[in-house]
């Protein structure tokens, strides 16, 4: 939310890209435990419906 109203402030378009770059260290880390969590979500759903 806080990259979204920093593109709205410089009157960008709002976008659903973040530069992780531009994360506080607690942030990046909640997203990367983030993708590591869907990516377990997906084999769990791979494996019970044999996708």
């Amino acid at each position: 939310m806080r990259c979204n109203a920093e593109q709205a402030q410089a009157g960008g378009p709002l976008g659903n890209r973040v530069n992780p770059s531009r994360l506080n260290d607690l942030d990046r880390r909640i997203l990367r435990e983030s993708f590591k969590e869907a990516r377990r979500l997906q084999q769990k759903l791979a494996l019970d419906y044999q996708l």
